[in-house]
């Protein structure tokens, strides 16, 4: 009814509105969205009998005839080894795939594997990584003192972030007036170029449910989780995942791709370090996700356009930064390649992770039933994430990074103008607001009624 051509209200078919409603219930919200798909697109989850019945949609496509070979499984404890994983999962995934009745063990095993790790990827942990390129320009000895951008903050009365681990949580904060201003321009910003590049705008839930978490990648249970869980859903790391999830059992024409999309989100992360800054590590912050959905031919140079949208973004804003290809131990469970951006942070004179970029290649398509139709290409197209702008930490270092010598005000770079003109005529500048404006009105006795 909904899908025809011509629909009718269903105020005038209550009969027909009642089925509809007992449709949805019984069939769940998978059948609406296959039947309310555009015909150019083919909406359905991918077919895999070794895997569990109870998640269509989140069905992992093992590639077990290449598993089984004995040289690419030497490689892939090989591989799992290089990145920090657990080798024996290879020999547990083909052992439970031959010995028990119930698949779905088999294929929870082998979808605990790493991605497959691009051959140019350095080897080893974090010290590793290998310097691709510098941006902007290196500060000098004078303009690395000054205040960190915490005081900084704090003394120009825009941040909030003294006693409130009783309220909000550890590491919580409020943005005021300018600053909450400066949030929204980022914003602006980074949506901005990221159209230019051709990516499309869309607004995405916070809450999922966590097999979509698990398909993405990120390990909902154990010690080392950084999800939030909340009841039977999940909240969002990162808006990679509920755009991923945005495509799930979708089978894309060669000629549909690449997508590119965009999106503006509230992240969560189960993540506190008590060395780390506290506007650098936060529990919860604001980004903007690129996501893009290309055919494996066009991965490679579809990874080099999300570090360009970066590249303008970090430049706009007058950032020294330094492009990192990283090494195997921090590529986590579904890059292929991972570059990090590290922005430099005078007030602790160091680089720090601002954006990173990574090709997925098909780790998370296998897991989601995102397919390719009537191509040879392996079946499964590429998936791609980057960070346009992670707030607070871009906050941080931009803050830093352009505090006056006054130690009282901070000049904002010109492309930043734009978007903080609409709420203040200091289009340039964060300065100290007056008392008065930063507190509220005295509340007065009314009289009685």
């Amino acid at each position: 009814l909904i899908c025809s051509p011509q629909p009718q209200p269903l105020a005038s078919v209550p009969h027909l509105h009642r089925r509809l409603c007992q449709a949805v219930l019984t069939r769940g919200s998978r059948w609406l969205s296959g039947c309310c798909t555009p015909s150019s697109v083919e909406h359905r989850p991918a077919k895999n009998p070794d895997a569990p019945k109870s998640a269509p949609f989140f069905e992992p496509q093992i590639d077990w005839e290449s598993l089984s070979d004995p040289v690419r499984a030497a490689a892939a404890r090989q591989n799992a080894r290089q990145r920090g994983a657990d080798p024996d999962l290879v020999d547990a995934a083909l052992r439970l795939r031959t010995e028990s009745s119930d698949g779905a063990a088999a294929v929870a095993a082998a979808a605990r594997l790493p991605n497959w790790t691009h051959p140019d990827s350095p080897v080893g942990g974090e010290a590793n990584s290998r310097l691709v390129r510098l941006i902007g320009t290196a500060p000098s000895t004078e303009e690395r003192r000054g205040f960190d951008a915490r005081t900084l903050l704090q003394n120009l009365r825009l941040l909030a972030s003294r006693n409130l681990s009783l309220l909000t949580g550890q590491r919580t904060h409020y943005f005021r007036g300018q600053l909450a201003q400066l949030e929204t321009a980022l914003i602006g910003l980074a949506l901005d170029v990221a159209r230019e590049f051709g990516f499309q705008q869309i607004g995405v839930p916070e809450l999922v449910p966590p097999e979509l978490v698990d398909a993405c990648g990120f390990a909902t249970q154990g010690t080392r989780s950084q999800v939030f869980l909340t009841g039977s859903m999940a909240l969002i790391g990162t808006a990679e995942i509920a755009l991923a999830g945005y495509l799930a059992g979708r089978v894309y024409r060669i000629d549909q791709l690449p997508v590119r999309l965009c999106a503006v989100s509230r992240c969560y992360r189960r993540e506190i370090s008590k060395v780390e800054d506290a506007m650098y590590r936060v529990p919860q912050f604001t980004k903007v996700e690129l996501f893009s959905l290309t055919s494996p031919a066009d991965s490679e140079s579809e990874h080099q356009r999300l570090l360009s949208v970066q590249e303008a973004i970090l430049n706009q804003l007058g950032l020294h930064c330094r492009l990192l290809d990283m090494a195997t131990e921090e590529l986590g469970n579904p890059a292929y390649r991972k570059f990090d951006w590290e922005a430099w942070l005078p007030s602790e004179a160091r680089f720090g992770e601002v954006c990173s970029a990574s090709n997925c290649t098909d780790y998370q398509s296998r897991r989601l039933g995102i397919g390719l139709a009537g191509t040879n290409l392996g079946g499964f197209p590429h998936t791609l994430n980057g960070t346009a702008c992670a707030i607070t930490r871009t906050i941080k270092a931009l803050v830093e990074t352009h505090q006056c010598s006054d130690g009282g005000s901070v000049a904002l770079p010109p492309a930043l103008a734009p978007y903080m003109a609409p709420f203040t005529n200091e289009l340039t500048m964060l300065k100290r607001p007056p008392m008065k404006s930063m507190y509220f009105a005295r509340l007065k006795r009314q009289p009685m009624l």
